[in-house]
């Protein structure tokens, strides 16, 4: 499967939960790391900015906020270049897809 194919999977399985499996926190609590890490710089898009602040907003344990911010980072602009930590960021979202996919307190999806 497709790394994009996989975040889709995991967005659509954390939109049936309530929270988030517990065999994917420490994903999760990587992913707003990398998120609050991103380098915000006087040029930076909006929507890098707004996705930051929802990151340090965001109730760890609430699946669908985290469905949310996966969402985000996915739809941030990538042109001009995207802010430095983008990767880092981009990187744990597949991380915490995955610990959802192989989690087995998450629904499966139907295809």
């Amino acid at each position: 499967m497709a790394p994009i194919e996989e975040v889709r999977e995991a967005t659509a399985r954390l939109d049936q939960l309530e929270t988030v499996p517990e065999s994917a926190s420490s994903s999760v609590t990587a992913l707003l790391t990398r998120i609050r890490g991103i380098v915000l710089e006087e040029g930076t898009d909006q929507q890098w900015r707004d996705l930051v602040e929802s990151a340090n907003s965001a109730d760890p344990s609430n699946a669908s906020e985290v469905a949310e911010l996966i969402r985000a980072l996915q739809a941030a602009p990538n042109t001009p270049l995207p802010p430095n930590g983008w990767l880092f960021a981009d990187l744990a979202a597949l991380d915490l897809a995955r610990a959802v996919n192989s989690s087995p307190e998450a629904p499966p999806v139907e295809q």
